[in-house]
């Protein structure tokens, strides 16, 4: 057993000046928010040194790395979905971020960021969004939050329309979610003749061996989940077995994919880390699969955490991200 939690919550805000987002909005949110984070709350250059970290919990939030040279961050950015990116003042939009396991604990800093990064502005620069007409960003204001469970469809109001006060969460993802999701999930998938549906909501940009691969296929999308969501376990939480490595890439050799709806989303951003454009491309859309129930047993948890983790590279900015669906959906 793991203490390991995933914790969801939904900022729902509305903008003050115009504002406008790039086609990816997961690498603004998440660059948004380091940067209020960094500037209001610890300016240190050296902040991925383990000394430093032991002393700033926002350092640990923004650099911690759970193995040399391979950072996995305790959050997860859940951008806008949709096809709108620019907005007037008094148009609303929200947007999630996920914490992993003890991270929870530095959830009043979050809210801290996301009203900071609404007073200093967010997206591409306007003339529009300044009233001297100088290029800024838009700026917006914090309206309300949730905590959003998406495996018991809980919503809970953490602050409400107006309000100044905000509760702590109490409604994680949690291994006891996760096991009962994967039976009831297990079930329709044998009602559907043993096929299972992955939505891709943001671009999934998976590597294997080496290589880019640029169609759903199960095996190396599973890999990379199955080492993601471990790493997060032993990091972020406590009791973390390792997974039968072997026997579960063995099984995923055996799930076929037989239903290609996905497309290539050629999109880039920007990393502060390294100061350059990077690409952020991946396959976005609905791929189905099929095994037998036999199969999809042992597989069926990662897949149910990988909802909360997401999947591949640039999962921090929010790609990657998935949900499941059975039947004709």
């Amino acid at each position: 057993m793991t203490d390991f939690t995933a914790t969801h919550f939904r900022f729902c805000v509305e903008a003050v000046t115009p504002l406008a987002f790039d086609d990816y909005t997961g690498s603004a949110l998440r660059g948004a928010m380091v940067s209020a984070l960094q500037r209001h709350f610890c300016p240190v250059q050296g902040q991925a040194d383990e000394v430093h970290q032991a002393a700033c919990p926002v350092c640990w939030l923004l650099t911690y790395e759970a193995t040399a040279g391979d950072a996995r961050r305790p959050y997860a950015i859940e951008p806008l979905l949709g096809r709108q990116r620019a907005f007037e003042p008094g148009q609303r939009f929200s947007f999630g971020i996920t914490l992993y396991g003890h991270a929870v604990a530095l959830f009043p800093y979050l809210v801290l960021a996301v009203t900071l990064m609404g007073r200093e502005g967010v997206g591409k620069p306007t003339a529009a969004s300044s009233p001297q007409g100088r290029p800024s960003r838009g700026r917006f204001s914090l309206c309300t939050i949730e905590e959003v469970n998406p495996l018991s469809g809980d919503r809970l109001p953490l602050m409400a329309e107006g309000g100044r006060v905000v509760d702590m969460p109490r409604r994680p993802v949690t291994e006891e979610l996760v096991k009962r999701a994967a039976q009831r999930l297990e079930r329709k998938i044998q009602t559907a003749g043993g096929r299972l549906g992955l939505r891709f909501l943001t671009p999934a940009r998976i590597v294997d061996r080496g290589q880019l691969v640029r169609a759903p296929l199960f095996r190396p999308l599973f890999q990379r989940l199955l080492e993601r969501v471990h790493e997060l376990q032993a990091t972020f939480g406590r009791g973390a077995e390792p997974p039968d490595w072997h026997t579960l890439r063995g099984l995923a050799e055996r799930v076929t994919l037989v239903e290609d709806h996905t497309h290539w989303w050629d999109v880039k951003g920007h990393s502060q880390r390294l100061q350059r454009e990077q690409n952020l491309g991946g396959y976005v859309g609905l791929a189905r699969y099929q095994a037998d129930t036999d199969v999809w047993r042992p597989l069926l948890p990662w897949l149910v955490w990988g909802m909360s983790t997401h999947v591949g590279k640039n999962a921090v900015k929010g790609s990657g991200w998935y949900t499941m669906v059975t039947g004709d959906r």
